[in-house]
């Protein structure tokens, strides 16, 4: 439908090589920054596709403290004794402000932003336990530098934390996640 509008809109991988043309209506990208070397240069990147007028949105992770998964991090670190420089970075976009100064040294005007309380659904406790060890940046590390019993710890420790803060949904368990949205636009030349 975008297409036939001639709205041009794409996904962008922060620090992804994409084309800075300035051709763009819209461009996205979720859960990226804190993957890049150079963040600053990935915004910049985004922010560089699109046209004036267009605009940039970034969708990160909120405050530590209000993402369900959180805990796995220290869980699986310190048993591993190794500590990722990514982990820190996956929550710092989405303090206060944060976001939002990225944008804006992109080029960018700030057409919103938002921290949104979501909230991820899983069938089981269980099930929430496997996807925080096995579907995050630290999996590795869990399944290569952990004996079975600091698995064992892990799996052991993330259930009790997710038990404590787990609500019945319909599907099984809902747990805090928290996003912050940021919306920068290209000023017209």
């Amino acid at each position: 439908a975008a297409e036939r509008r001639g709205v041009v809109v794409g996904g962008v991988v922060a620090g992804g090589g994409g084309r800075a043309d300035g051709g763009g209506d819209g461009v996205w990208g979720w859960f990226g920054l804190m993957c890049c070397d150079d963040a600053r240069s990935g915004m910049a990147e985004g922010g560089g596709v699109v046209r004036a007028g267009g605009r940039l949105v970034r969708v990160v992770w909120g405050r530590a403290p209000e993402v369900w998964w959180v805990p796995v991090i220290e869980l699986i670190e310190t048993r591993a004794e190794y500590y990722a420089t990514i982990c820190p970075l996956m929550f710092f976009y989405g303090l206060p402000g944060v976001l939002e100064r990225m944008l804006q040294e992109a080029g960018l005007t700030v057409a919103a932003y938002e921290t949104l309380p979501g909230r991820m659904s899983f069938a089981s406790v269980d099930e929430a336990v496997a996807t925080a060890i096995h579907a995050g940046p630290l999996a590795g590390l869990f399944e290569n530098r952990l004996a079975p019993d600091q698995q064992d710890e892990v799996r052991a420790a993330l259930r009790a934390h997710i038990d404590g803060i787990a609500e019945p949904d319909p599907a099984g368990v809902s747990l805090p996640a928290q996003v912050a949205v940021g919306v920068g636009e290209r000023p017209a030349a």
